[in-house]
């Protein structure tokens, strides 16, 4: 499957026609790399950040799982998976401005989803998060190759991060001021 903001490269598509193409087709779902582009870019830049998921599958052996915020396929116990090479280019991100409501829309679906589950974040990992996660976006996804662009999706990554380990802990919390702060007592 492929979302409205998703678009197959060429390589990816040539590779799902060979492998339709075989008169056998051995693994149950095959996972597809998804790699951010950002406006202004034609193609995702080198050292683009992405993520693995399970695209093509039998639904005999795989759906998505029933979570409002976790859209992915879950495969059956004992079904056999391989890895495409071409990759899905996704375009989600059309300004910073949209970036950082929807990571903030975002934010409050996983706090809920995750409260509801009863994951409990303390205060001491809200305060860690900010830092570890722009680190992690920065330096571990390599977003400094990027100059100011990178600056920025890490920060904004961060601040997602950090906001939604807040709002779960504010789920958890008494704190009037930080619910209504993080506008979690609103109908």
């Amino acid at each position: 499957n492929v979302d409205a903001d998703e678009v197959i490269s060429q390589a990816l598509r040539q590779e799902i026609r060979a492998l339709l193409s075989q008169p056998r087709i051995e693994a149950d779902g095959y996972a597809v790399k998804i790699v951010e582009v950002l406006p202004g870019e034609e193609s995702p830049a080198e050292g683009a950040h992405g993520l693995s998921a399970v695209r093509l599958y039998r639904r005999s052996r795989g759906s998505y799982n029933p979570s409002p915020v976790h859209d992915r396929v879950e495969m059956a116990d004992g079904a056999v998976t391989a890895r495409l090479r071409g990759v899905v280019e996704h375009h989600s991100i059309l300004t910073l401005d949209q970036f950082a409501a929807k990571l903030s829309a975002y934010s409050a679906l996983q706090a809920a989803d995750a409260h509801r589950r009863g994951r409990r974040v303390s205060s001491l990992r809200v305060g860690v998060e900010f830092p570890y996660a722009f680190l992690r976006a920065y330096v571990g996804r390599r977003q400094f190759r990027r100059g100011v662009v990178g600056f920025l999706m890490a920060l904004h990554y961060a601040l997602f991060r950090t906001t939604r380990m807040a709002k779960i802990h504010a789920l958890g919390s008494e704190n009037r001021t930080l619910r209504a702060l993080l506008a979690l007592d609103t109908p």
